[in-house]
């Protein structure tokens, strides 16, 4: 592969914190030797694998001197608090890292913390997509995150007042944001729904509330309708919801899956999906408890008769495991090769 090599993927169960440690070394500039560097390092497995904080930390501390990765994904089975500490750490010296997926079974809720920060901050304006997962964290911590990245406005929101400095202009909105977890559940899609993150300038927003009930996803469902008047019960639900109903919604691609919603959250879903104004042009949805015929009606594709105009895919399953594997992990963590540039992937 030689100078070509611009992406490389290690996708089995026995990555380790050897094979970090020696990602960190090879990121660095000093090792480099005026060739092409990476622009894209996936360590990820639909299960578990051997990578920790250990290999972790050493690996993304190396982004503070790399100017060439543009996306970084780390699946760890032991990865925590702080690798995403070093990830906050380094993106303050990093100016160029676009795409960030970070999935640790062990992040809890400083990991997650420190991740809002670096959102939230100019030091990071340069990011465009950040995917955080995990199980130990919970839904205070990750209703924080929501708010830190909704915060981050287009410059037409910002005030007029703003500084001059480019250093110092006001992030950008991401295009993409993700949240990965089995144990959210309403609390976090309240905060979604009331954040302003949906009208915020975000394209697409993929979302695993493993908890998620049929309630939780009405409230998403009416948040895609535009110039939402949110009630006083509903902001104090979502204990910070600024930004909300104030103009027409940016999302264009949203993917939900919960264990627990059923067919009310289809017929939620259905009922905004309708709605004049809507501006979602794909809408995928798992639900596990939701039934089959609920789940066909939804399997649709409109047409539109204006020039210009993109397709609407709106489609349901209720098997949640297969839309874990076969979509989530697919396109979340498995990412297709950058253009003709030839990939490495080791099993």
């Amino acid at each position: 592969a030689g100078e070509r090599l611009a992406e490389v993927k290690f996708v089995g169960p026995r990555s380790d914190d050897a094979l970090a440690r020696l990602l960190g070394m090879l990121l660095r500039p000093v090792w480099s030797a005026g060739a092409p560097g990476l622009r894209s390092v996936t360590i990820a497995h639909p299960r578990r694998n051997l990578l920790t904080d250990q290999g972790g930390v050493p690996l993304v501390q190396a982004l503070e001197e790399n100017r060439c990765l543009r996306t970084l994904v780390l699946f760890g089975t032991q990865i925590g608090d702080g690798t995403a500490c070093a990830l906050s750490n380094a993106l303050e010296q990093n100016p160029t890292l676009e795409v960030l997926v970070l999935y640790g079974k062990r992040l809890s809720g400083r990991g997650v913390a420190a991740l809002g920060r670096a959102a939230k901050g100019v030091a990071a304006r340069q990011l465009r997509e950040l995917v955080v997962g995990g199980t130990d964290f919970r839904d205070e911590d990750a209703a924080d995150l929501v708010r830190a990245v909704a915060s981050r406005r287009p410059a037409a929101a910002s005030s007029s007042s703003a500084p001059a400095v480019p250093s110092l202009a006001p992030a950008e909105p991401l295009r993409s944001f993700g949240l990965l977890s089995a144990v959210l559940g309403d609390e976090t899609a309240r905060a979604v729904a009331m954040s302003g993150l949906l009208i915020g300038g975000v394209h697409e927003v993929s979302l695993v509330l493993g908890k998620l009930s049929d309630d939780g996803a009405a409230a998403l469902a009416a948040a895609l309708l535009p110039q939402q008047t949110p009630s006083d019960d509903d902001k104090a639900l979502a204990g910070s919801g600024t930004g909300v109903g104030l103009g027409q919604p940016s999302l264009r691609h949203l993917r939900l899956a919960s264990s627990a919603a059923g067919d009310a959250a289809i017929a939620a879903f259905e009922s905004a999906w309708a709605k004049p104004g809507v501006a979602l042009e794909s809408l995928e949805l798992a639900f596990g408890s939701a039934s089959d015929v609920a789940c066909a009606r939804c399997c649709t594709t409109t047409v539109s008769t204006e020039d210009g105009c993109p397709p609407r895919k709106f489609s349901a399953t209720n098997r949640f495991g297969d839309f874990m594997d076969e979509v989530v992990y697919q396109r979340l963590l498995l990412r297709s090769p950058n253009g003709g540039e030839e990939p490495l992937s080791v099993f």
